[in-house]
């Protein structure tokens, strides 16, 4: 399926763009814990030293029929950083 304002894609989950503060990951199929095992994750390595981008909150996109994991979008300088589109002009 294609994704608007997709930053990336790997074997399970796709990355997209929601806002300029926030992208969140996809996950379509997966069950209820896996989903909040990922995020209970991100929230303990949030508590030891900021290891990861911060951990907004789960919610559920009718449109894309897709659970997702919200979470902070960094701006890092870096090529990767736009969405796929902008990459692609």
């Amino acid at each position: 399926m294609k994704y608007p304002r997709k930053l990336s894609s790997g074997s399970n989950n796709t990355v997209i763009v929601i806002s300029d503060a926030e992208v969140a990951k996809l996950f379509i199929g997966d069950t209820r814990s896996e989903i909040g095992s990922e995020a209970e994750k991100m929230q303990f390595s949030n508590t030891v030293n900021n290891l990861v981008v911060k951990f907004v909150r789960l919610d559920y996109n009718e449109i894309l029929q897709a659970e997702m994991l919200l979470m902070e979008r960094i701006h890092p300088i870096d090529f990767r950083a736009y969405e796929k589109e902008i990459r692609q002009l």
